[in-house]
Order: C-alpha cells, then sequence, then structure tokens
C-alpha cells in the first residue's frame, strides 16, 4: 500500500470510526476562529523550531511542507488566520504530526548542562546508526555524538512549545469538520475545485497547497454527510489529480462508484443535496442552487424589487431627545418585512469590550431541538457564542440604552414576566461558518394549537415572541458572511459597527414567514456579530397591534 493511500485509510478510520455522541461534540476550534488564534501562534512556534531543529524528525518534514507556505505568505503580508485553506492546513498540521513531533521532543525537556558525551562508547554507536534505532537513550546519553546539541535560545523554544502543548489540542473532529467548511464554501459561492486545491479564493492567494489526500478527505467528509453532488465534484477532481499513483486513483474511482449508486438510490428530485437527474442517466450535471446560496454571492432576482422603489436613505434622531445631538444615518431596505440598516451605533472601542467579554464564555452554538437535551450542535449552525447580560459592564447598558432609542421598541432586560429583550447573543464565526435559512421567532410560525408542542425555553411563552431582530456587526468581513433574507430578495454584507434591524413579526401578531434569514458561509475573514432579541408583549404600546390580516 502506497504512503498517500495509507494516509487516506488513516484519515478515514479517525474520522468516521468510532463516532459516539461525545466525539460528536468535540470539534471546538474549526468552528469558531477566534479560538483559533492560539493554534496559529502555537503552530508558529513549532514551525520555526523545527525550521532550526538540528535532528531530523520524520513528522517533521510533512509537517513543514504546508508550513514553509504560511510562512512566506505572512511575509508578503497575505490574508492566513481568515483563509479557509490556511486554517484547513494548520489543524491538520497539528491533529496529524504535532503527536508524533511532542513525542520526539518530550526528550529534550529532560536535558540538562553542557552537551557532552556520558558514555565513552557514544561515538561508536552513532556511527552505528543507533542514534536512530536507540533515538531517546542516545540523545539524552550521547547527545553530542548525535549531533543533537541545542543552544540556548533553541532549548528555550522546546520548553515554550512543551509547555503550551498541555493546552487542550485540535482533535480530528476539527480537521473534519475544516474539510467540510471547504465543500460548503466551494458549493455556495461556486468556486472551481481546483481553485481550493491551489489556494486561490477570490483575490487572496495562499502558498501552501492541498494534496490529492486532502481532496479525498474533503470528499469523503461531504459524501459522509448525505450531499451527493458536492462529494461527486470533488471525487471527480481528486481521482483526474491521482493519475501519477494508480493505486490511489482506482480506490478514488472505487469511492466515487459507491457514491453514484448512494445518489441514484436515494435520489430525490428537487433537493438541494442531489444533482438534478440520475447519474445513470447523466453524468456530467450542475448542482441545484437555492434563492440562498444565490444571495450569498450577492445574485439577486431583479424581478421581485419591483415594489421596493420607494426606498430611502434616512438622517435624523429618530423623534427621540436622546439622539437630538447625534443622529442617525439608515436606510430602509424593505418593507415586508419591515428592515433598516442604521450606520455607526457602535463604536470601536464597545466592540473591543464586548470581543474581551465574550471570549470568557464562548461556546459551540446550538439549535433548538426536540427530546430531552433541547438543544442540538449541527453542521446547520458553525460559530461559537456568549451571552452577555447588561449587568457584566457599563458598555452593555449604554448599547441596551441606545438600540431601544434606536428602534424605537422596549429592549432592556426585565424580570422574565415583563421582559422586554433578551441578553445580548455575541457570535464569532468559524472556517466557512454559517447559519442555514431560519425563523428566528419560538413558536408563532407553527399554528396556534401547536404552541404548546414547540420545545422553547421554560417560561418564555410568559414574554411573548421574538418581535424584532436586532443584529450589531462587530468586524467586517473579506469576503462571504451576508446576512441573506431568501423570501425578501435582501442580503446584507457586514459592516462593521452597523446594525441590522427587521421584524420577525407582523403588525397582527402572525410570524411573518418572509423574515426567513440566515448568515452565508465566511469566505475569507472573521465574522463577529451581536443579536439582541426584542420580545412582544412589553411593546405592545410602541408597536400596537392591528386586525388587519395583511398588515
Amino acid at each position: 500500500m502506497s504512503f498517500s493511500l495509507a494516509w487516506i485509510v488513516l484519515a478515514w478510520a479517525c474520522c468516521w470510526g468510532a463516532r459516539s455522541a461525545d466525539a460528536m461534540e468535540t470539534g471546538q476550534f474549526y468552528s469558531s476562529l477566534a479560538q483559533m488564534e492560539f493554534l496559529f501562534d502555537f503552530d508558529e512556534g513549532v514551525g520555526e523550531l523545527l525550521l532550526n531543529f538540528p535532528e531530523h524528525l520524520p513528522a517533521a518534514t510533512r509537517y513543514l511542507e504546508s508550513y514553509v507556505g504560511l510562512r512566506t505568505d505572512r511575509d508578503l503580508g497575505r490574508e492566513i488566520r481568515g483563509h479557509p485553506v490556511h486554517v484547513f492546513l494548520v489543524l491538520k498540521r497539528l491533529v496529524l504530526f504535532w503527536p508524533r513531533i511532542a513525542s520526539s521532543l518530550f526528550i529534550y525537556t529532560r536535558l540538562e548542562g553542557s552537551c557532552q558525551d556520558q558514555n565513552d562508547g557514544c561515538e561508536g554507536w552513532a556511527l552505528s546508526g543507533n542514534c536512530l534505532h536507540y533515538r531517546d537513550y542516545m540523545i539524552e546519553h550521547c547527545t553530542k555524538s548525535c549531533h543533537a546539541c541545542l543552544s540556548p535560545e533553541l532549548k528555550e523554544q522546546v520548553m515554550w512549545v512543551m509547555s503550551k502543548a498541555s493546552i487542550p489540542m485540535p482533535s480530528m473532529q476539527d480537521l473534519r469538520g475544516a474539510a467540510l467548511a471547504l465543500s460548503r464554501l466551494q458549493s455556495h459561492y461556486h468556486i472551481p475545485v481546483g481553485d481550493f486545491m491551489t489556494g486561490r479564493i477570490e483575490k487572496a492567494q495562499c502558498t501552501p497547497r492541498l494534496t490529492v489526500e486532502d481532496c479525498v478527505l474533503v470528499a469523503d467528509v461531504t459524501h459522509a454527510h448525505g450531499r451527493y453532488s458536492t462529494a461527486y465534484i470533488w471525487y471527480d477532481y481528486c481521482q483526474t489529480s491521482a493519475s501519477i499513483d494508480p493505486r490511489l486513483q482506482a480506490e478514488i474511482k472505487a469511492r466515487k462508484e459507491k457514491l453514484e449508486a448512494e445518489h441514484d438510490l436515494k435520489f430525490i428530485a428537487g433537493n438541494i443535496n442531489f444533482f438534478p437527474e440520475p447519474l445513470r442517466e447523466k453524468k456530467n450535471q450542475v448542482p441545484w442552487d437555492s434563492p440562498f446560496h444565490q444571495l450569498c454571492r450577492g445574485v439577486y432576482n431583479q424581478n421581485e424589487d419591483k415594489d421596493q422603489a420607494g426606498l430611502m436613505c434616512y438622517v435624523d434622531n429618530r423623534n427621540s431627545p436622546y439622539l437630538t445631538l447625534q443622529p442617525v444615518r439608515y436606510e430602509q431596505l424593505h418593507t415586508d418585512p419591515e428592515m433598516y440598516l442604521f450606520h455607526d451605533v457602535v463604536s470601536d472601542a464597545e466592540i473591543a469590550v464586548l470581543k474581551q467579554l465574550a471570549m470568557r464564555t464562548l461556546h459551540r452554538s446550538v439549535t433548538l431541538a426536540s427530546g430531552p437535551k433541547h438543544t442540538n450542535v449541527t453542521e446547520q449552525r458553525v460559530s461559537h457564542t456568549a451571552w452577555l447580560r447588561n449587568s457584566s459592564h457599563a458598555v452593555l447598558e449604554r448599547l441596551a440604552h441606545r438600540v431601544a432609542e434606536v428602534a424605537q421598541l422596549e429592549a432592556h432586560e426585565e424580570l422574565l414576566a415583563t421582559k422586554e429583550a433578551e441578553e445580548l447573543q455575541v457570535l464569532n464565526y468559524g472556517i466557512g461558518g454559517l447559519y442555514n435559512a431560519h425563523h428566528d421567532v419560538f413558536y408563532k410560525n407553527v399554528p396556534e394549537y401547536k404552541w404548546s408542542e414547540v420545545n422553547v425555553y421554560a417560561n418564555e411563552h410568559q414574554a411573548g415572541d421574538r418581535l424584532a431582530t436586532w443584529m450589531f456587526y462587530l468586524s467586517d468581513v473579506i469576503a462571504g458572511g451576508r446576512t441573506a433574507f431568501p423570501d425578501a430578495n435582501v442580503a446584507v454584507a457586514p459592516e462593521k459597527g452597523a446594525a441590522v434591524l427587521w421584524y420577525n413579526l407582523k403588525k397582527n401578531g402572525n410570524c411573518n414567514t418572509k423574515s426567513l434569514h440566515g448568515g452565508c458561509p465566511v469566505l475569507l475573514g472573521q465574522k463577529w456579530v451581536a443579536n439582541r432579541w426584542i420580545r412582544e408583549n412589553a411593546n405592545f404600546r410602541r408597536r400596537p397591534c392591528s386586525t388587519d390580516p395583511m398588515e
């Protein structure tokens, strides 16, 4: 078996072997780029150490194959920490190669004193190749003859790296999640697989390349998630790229044929996970698209904008004395649902405070679910969440007051029975991070007689449903990351310091189904947002009810 094929088999076994419930919840790095910051720093420390290390470590060769490319891009000033290929390769290095390097480096933490041999036979043993065959003993007792002497600076680097290695490291779940993110970005943004393989994303080029083995891992993970059309495209590219290794190419062909059979057996016409036709009838097909995906790419339906011609921009105080000396710049984005974009409503200093507070409690975002757990960790939502109360910092109280004045709604946290708004939810997205299209309402998207069956948090009905959503944009995003409303034909690009407000409920109290929205995958850069959901019952005076079924 070739090395390449062995790597694939190992990766597949590790990714999909024993998928316990606990293992499915372990991937905590790929789902938040903020949580990846330490890993990038650690990866740099390991890479620089290995470049200057006197001993040849077999695993170091594989580690440095892609690290030197990251080093080149860093020197060129290219985007690194928000580039999906770099994120994937950092996780790959730390998951697949770092454990073997760590075990090799550990012996150096026990070396003390000057670099000397401790046995007269060391030179002869070294000439016989025992530095390799009996490595640990020889490095410790025959340091000089094995040419394993470290300078004080290099010894300090080793100690720093090993001291950081005790902190939790990424798992195969993280590498699997990053691989799925690459396929998600490719399918959402219609980027050729070859561009991902060569590191070309939009206008951001990266030096390191994905290998055929990486390509197969992406295809395998995508196939396992039932995304047949996307997986087929990746397998097809992998098979062509493996032409110099017939055994590897044969293995990829077998997996592709298995996918073809499964695609046609489970085929669902019109389902986005399948091609438009069975593969036995037509091999070369373009996957289905969707309005959500199109909006994520900035493609709008021109036929749906005829009734939005009267939308305008404003600069005024929103009828609030609080805003008289500092009027707000805003624009109306849509009338149904009613939607506004407010510019410069949170400062850089306030954003820094929110991020600092959120970093203390960021955890994997969940979705509501039925059953005893009530929540699910799912690839439908790839981000980390932190909840911040107004009492946690003066900035939170100030922002809550500002939201209330600008939105002209009651939007403070109160006791449950009179809750005006929920705690501020701060989100940081991961590689290809997204939130698939959904409604923000708890229960008003189903008939009234089913409200009691909807899984919501205890006593949430007392405050009414989520009348409106206020979303702060806490960062710019280089590419991707729009907030898309497929039924309203609106997509809002992240703008640091801005906020978007939309109403989830009509004035008659019913769910406005056109408020369906989602967070598009982040293609390049980091995305931070903060949501405040404004509740219904406390705002009956601010937004009077209507008996008109259409209003």
